[in-house]
């Protein structure tokens, strides 16, 4: 047997190398100058109009609003804009750290918890290294840092399954489940998950200690927080909930879900299979499909929509990968001694194995995820941004793009979608009287056709949105000046209000703007109709 002080001591240079290799990584295949995603900068909107000293709110002025839904990445993201970070790097920064430690938690839950060998370690912590956490780094969201607290949370919930209730162990579960929870709505029902699954697993004797720091930590903190917003916000769920939600039953986002996990943790997923056949693993191997399971059946109550690179799901894989050695850690043995590894010489055998059980998972997660460009330059951005010095705080926009446009030109902006809008959120659809109300000098939306093309595949409602739009601009005096696609059926339209008193300089940047597409980076052509 290896001398275990020589693998702790190689702890010491190995991580420090996935840690740099990721960063690395990172640099060659990412691009941390991009614009955030379009849902990003929604909520990078709210940070910094909180940091700015208007409340958490979508227009300064407006009641509040939460459309942020991570409540507490926006938070630190406030935070951070405090401190002079620029816009498109602040989430980023936040998010990379989160990125970082999971990959640091990863690879010592593996070492010191499991007991795995050094190999084991860093192939878990290497495969969550080059995976979507990444992509989603690049794209500004806050998905790492809701993962770290729930991997936090697991890590805790494991000592208590395995060594019994500890005043520790118990608090930091409740503190790591409530961060978790104050971070992503859907936090609550993971971290209850793994509450159901501690108890299962180990019962209720001797939980005193448990129930007590669990009630302090995690539930009396917890619905402060809840009725403090309910107060706040005057509904206790986050917009976009009552938009995507609505009661409904999504069988189709089960299923997405499902497919999901499946594809974020494919090549560990069979070192789990030993577990269904072995009497004493069989119990610890429910505790951990309870979350699973059960996290992946929450997601038939909403929609699958903005779930990018599988965000909404990704939460699961650290915590997969800090659970499949106890089960499947014997595989390794056993592939280093089947008939085709005597194929190969003995004394290149154990590097030529290493390599092959190395390389397939990395390989997965690169060309996944790292290998074709996700984010482009995008023309909401840089419209945006030009857009923000013209008349800075005297016009409005309408738009159905509520990401870049909104955050970077700094106007008083109605998202026609209702994401970020109450009361489009309580009346269900858009209406041509509210866009009377506001009267926006812009009005955008993206519709699946052009002015010399009919309309192709789109989302029914989607398209009663935009109808509702299209009949408004044609009863009042506004004027297209924008029709931007690489395609005539993806079109991104303009049209601004004649009477407005940016109307001339408006048109006069919009007619001759070098508008970029967002899904491939080409410039658009413009297929208004010329007069």
């Amino acid at each position: 047997m290896a001398d275990r002080s020589i693998f702790q001591r190689l702890d010491f240079f190995l991580l420090p190398l996935i840690l740099i290799f990721t960063a690395v990584y990172y640099f060659i295949f990412y691009d941390f100058d991009l614009p955030p995603s379009e849902d990003a900068a929604m909520l990078i909107r709210y940070a910094r109009n909180w940091a700015d000293g208007h409340g958490i709110t979508w227009n300064p002025g407006e009641a509040p609003l939460d459309g942020a839904t991570d409540f507490l990445f926006m938070a630190v993201v406030a935070i951070f804009l405090k401190t002079g970070i620029p816009v498109s790097w602040a989430a980023k920064t936040i998010a990379a750290a989160a990125h970082f430690l999971t990959v640091f938690i990863v690879f010592r839950m593996n070492r010191r918890d499991c007991r795995s060998d050094l190999f084991s370690a860093s192939l878990s912590a290497a495969y969550i290294a080059i995976g979507p956490g990444l992509v989603y780094i690049e794209a500004s969201f806050g998905t790492t840092m809701f993962a770290l607290f729930s991997l936090l949370a697991w890590r805790e919930a494991v000592k208590i399954m395995e060594n019994g209730y500890q005043y520790s162990s118990s608090a930091l579960f409740g503190l790591f489940a409530l961060l978790s929870s104050l971070t992503r709505p859907e936090g609550v029902f993971l971290c209850g998950l793994i509450l159901l699954a501690i108890v299962w697993k180990r019962g209720l004797s001797g939980a005193r200690s448990f129930r007590t720091m669990i009630v302090m930590v995690l539930i009396l903190p917890g619905m402060a927080y809840f009725f403090w917003r309910w107060h706040y916000f005057g509904h206790p769920l986050p917009n976009p909930y009552y938009i995507k939600g609505s009661g409904s039953i999504y069988l189709f986002s089960l299923r997405k879900s499902v497919e999901h996990i499946l594809i974020l943790a494919l090549p560990f997923l069979p070192t789990f299979l030993p577990g269904l056949f072995q009497s004493d693993m069989r119990k610890k191997l429910f505790a951990l499909v309870i979350p699973v399971a059960g996290f992946a059946m929450v997601w038939i109550l909403i929609s699958n929509a903005m779930n990018y690179y599988m965000r909404f799901q990704y939460v699961l894989l650290p915590i997969l990968l800090v659970s499949w050695y106890p089960f499947g850690g014997k595989i390794w043995d056993s592939v280093a001694k089947s008939p085709l590894s005597k194929l190969i010489p003995p004394y290149i055998r154990p590097a030529i194995i290493l390599l092959i059980l190395f390389s397939f998972p990395l390989l997965w997660q690169h060309f996944r995820y790292g290998y074709d460009k996700r984010l482009h330059r995008d023309g909401r951005h840089e419209l945006g941004t030009a857009l923000a010095e013209i008349k800075p705080g005297q016009l409005t926009m309408a738009v159905s793009e509520a990401g870049n446009l909104p955050l970077f030109s700094g106007w008083r902006t109605l998202d026609t979608w209702g994401l970020n809008d109450r009361r489009i959120a309580e009346e269900g659809a858009l209406s041509k009287e509210y866009l009377r109300e506001l009267n926006p000098d812009l009005v955008m939306f993206h519709d699946g056709k052009s002015p010399m093309f009919p309309r192709e595949n789109i989302d029914p409602a989607w398209g009663k949105m935009v109808d509702t739009m299209e009949e408004f601009l044609k009863e009042n005096p506004y004027e297209l000046v924008g029709a931007f696609a690489v395609l005539p059926t993806n079109t991104h339209y303009y049209y601004v209000r004649t009477t407005s008193v940016g109307a001339s300089e408006i048109r006069n940047l919009i007619g001759n703007f070098e508008y970029m597409s967002h899904e491939t980076g080409e410039i658009c052509n413009n297929y208004m109709e010329k007069p």
